[in-house]
């Protein structure tokens, strides 16, 4: 069994582990928890984290939230907290990366059932504008061995797919529509601050592509 294999079967029984235990105090809420009509907003990354910060605009404050990986967590090698499941586990959307680095997060969501939450996997919201994997020279004995311990050689895909600027802004409009369908009442507010926000990224994505032509 090749390393992957082992680190993925490793993580998988620690995930299990923790979602256990996350059963064994569901019951035990507080109250504050379990009160008020906040949006609780879970982001596996920041770029997803402050794009939904800049699409809330004023009413970010009025939001719960939550950023998972922190202080220079690397998502290649992530592995979920009993806190990470609970906050997931309470989320009215969820949004992450939706690689194979995230492969933890299908067991978090089957363990952690809320029907009406809403989940954004950005790698499946931009469907064919994913780009695969550029290997560099002197890859190649890495990427055999990866193969041999898969049993086949699939197509990679780059997960870092928030480095776009017209990425961006396909992420955001699902962001937008997400926002409008649990909150209702502010759909004006997300609307007219996503146009705006959209606005910035498609202007910037003109400067960098002129510069690009430029140089």
């Amino acid at each position: 069994m090749g390393k992957r294999a082992v680190y993925k079967m490793t993580a998988a029984v620690i995930l299990a582990c923790l979602t256990m235990s996350l059963a064994g105090c569901a019951d035990q809420l507080s109250e504050e928890d379990k009160s008020g009509d906040r949006l609780k907003i879970v982001c596996t990354v920041f770029p997803e984290y402050d794009w939904v910060r800049q699409i809330l605009g004023e009413h970010a404050e009025d939001a719960e939230l939550t950023l998972l990986m922190k202080n220079g967590a690397d998502l290649h090698s992530y592995q979920p907290t009993v806190w990470d499941i609970r906050k997931i586990a309470e989320a009215d959307l969820f949004l992450y990366v939706g690689g194979e680095s995230d492969f933890w997060v299908e067991a978090a969501l089957a363990n952690t059932r809320k029907p009406d939450r809403i989940t954004l996997n950005l790698m499946e919201i931009l469907g064919d504008a994913v780009r695969q994997e550029e290997h560099l020279e002197g890859m190649q004995c890495l990427l055999e061995a990866d193969h041999e311990e898969s049993g086949h050689g699939e197509a990679e895909y780059d997960e870092h797919v928030w480095l776009s600027l017209s990425n961006a802004q396909m992420v955001c409009t699902r962001i937008k529509e997400a926002l409008c369908s649990l909150d209702e009442e502010n759909r004006t507010i997300y609307e007219k601050n996503a146009a705006a926000y959209e606005e910035k990224l498609r202007n910037l994505d003109e400067e960098y592509k002129k510069a690009v032509r430029q140089s």
